[in-house]
C-alpha cells in the first residue's frame, strides 16, 4: 500500500507523519494540523487530487502550505498545470522510491 510505505519511510527519516486517504480528509486534516508539507496523489475518490489541491490554494488556512505533488499521471501539460498554480514540485511516483522521495522532501524543507 502506497500510503503507509511511504508513511513508514517519512517516519523512519525523522518526519512527523499524518495521512488522509481522500481529499476532503486531507483538506480538514490540514486546516487543524497546519503542517510543514503536503504530498497529494492525483489519483484518489471521490474528490481526486485536482480538485484537492484548487480547494487547498483556494483557502486561506492552507494557501501557503508547500504542496508536492505524486503521481503517475502524465498528460501532457499536467506538470505546467501545477507549477503555475503554486505546487512546490511534481514528482512522478514511478521515478522515485519512498526513501528518495523522502530525501526530495529534506531539500524542500530546508
Amino acid at each position: 500500500d502506497f500510503v503507509f510505505t511511504h508513511q513508514v519511510q517519512y517516519e523512519a527519516e525523522g518526519f512527523e507523519v499524518v495521512s488522509a486517504l481522500d481529499g476532503a480528509t486531507g483538506i480538514k486534516m490540514a486546516e487543524e494540523e497546519k503542517p510543514d508539507l503536503i504530498t497529494l496523489d492525483l489519483m484518489m475518490e471521490p474528490m481526486d487530487g485536482f480538485e484537492t489541491f484548487d480547494k487547498l490554494k483556494l483557502n486561506p488556512a492552507t494557501a501557503d502550505i508547500p504542496v508536492v505533488i505524486l503521481t503517475n499521471v502524465t498528460r501532457v501539460g499536467i506538470y505546467d498545470e501545477f507549477m503555475d498554480k503554486g505546487a512546490t514540485a511534481f514528482c512522478e511516483k514511478s521515478d522515485y522510491s519512498p526513501k528518495q522521495l523522502a530525501e526530495k522532501i529534506k531539500e524542500i524543507l530546508q
